[in-house]
């Protein structure tokens, strides 16, 4: 029986078309990791009311400067979920069990191998529209890259967060700003990933809150903790009419923050989190093994 010359739309308006012989022949290959991440996304079901918020109190909000607690065993006061502290900052929690086959070297891998906008695309191919580098991240070849190559560098992304279209920056820093790193392997951490997020505007970059992601391995099997601090504003760039200190100071007052960080952008930002961990979860396994293998075989570069 022939193929129908038109999909049906509400199948077209939910797939890229790379994945067309995909859904034609019904299946998907083992290393087409959009497609694997779509059906991921089509398949994850997510609560309308978004995140849990309800019967929360300011003791399960936890301050970035004790994301050292981060560390303890057992289960965080808030591990799912979105709260916001009376200053108008907000403190975004997502817990992804990794399972048995991904593990924190994989995610630290990840994030220096996440190369180029198509990579990008497979962590989240509906809100992932671009992402690279700066130019001194490939300075040093993949398969000479160091777990926590990325920190000291810059990524600049475009995405959609609660159905808006942002430019951001994502500016990695050392995890020994929050912890101390010689307790890692007591923990159990396997990977600890820290960045400042930065909004670009036409004239910089505006500090809009901090990332943390923590990995840790539980007899076998591998935990991911993200938390999210928004509403953290610090203007970087100093050609404005004001003055940058009473620009960071309005900017960072409870009534500026309610307004400009609403409940909506938090929903979008706790969503965007819980569906990006899980489409990595499905393909890094597979894309980590498949590529270590490929740079196993290169000829390694004759070094003067």
């Amino acid at each position: 029986m022939g193929c129908s010359s038109s999909l049906d739309e509400s199948i077209k308006n939910s797939i890229h078309e790379n994945m067309l012989a995909s859904v034609i022949s019904g299946t998907t290959a083992e290393d087409d990791y959009l497609a694997r991440s779509h059906k991921t996304l089509n398949d994850l079901e997510i609560a309308e009311d978004g995140p849990h918020t309800g019967h929360l109190e300011s003791r399960d909000f936890m301050d970035i400067n004790n994301a050292y607690l981060m560390l303890e065993s057992g289960p965080q006061p808030l591990e799912h979920g979105i709260i916001r502290q009376n200053d108008g900052t907000w403190f975004i929690a997502v817990l992804t069990d990794l399972g048995t086959e991904c593990t924190g070297e994989m995610f630290d891998w990840w994030i220096r191998n996440c190369i180029d906008t198509e990579r990008f695309k497979w962590w989240h191919p509906k809100d992932h529209k671009a992402g690279d580098w700066d130019p001194q991240f490939f300075a040093v070849q993949p398969e000479d890259r160091k777990p926590g190559h990325y920190i000291h560098h810059s990524h600049r992304i475009k995405q959609d967060i609660g159905g808006k279209l942002r430019t951001l920056q994502i500016d990695y820093e050392r995890p020994s700003k929050y912890f101390d790193v010689s307790k890692f392997d007591q923990a159990g951490v396997t990977a600890c990933v820290v960045a400042r997020i930065n909004m670009v505007n036409p004239n910089g970059l505006t500090g809009v809150g901090h990332a943390i992601h923590v990995v840790k391995n539980l007899n076998g099997r591998s935990e991911l903790r993200s938390r999210i601090w928004l509403g953290h504003y610090n203007r970087v760039d100093d050609n404005n009419v004001m003055p940058l200190w009473m620009i960071n100071f309005l900017g960072n007052s409870q009534i500026l923050r309610y307004g400009k960080a609403p409940a909506s952008l938090a929903r979008g930002v706790w969503k965007h989190l819980l569906e990006e961990m899980h489409c990595l979860k499905e393909f890094l396994p597979d894309f980590y093994r498949m590529e270590n293998n490929r740079l196993s075989k290169l000829t390694p570069f004759p070094r003067q």
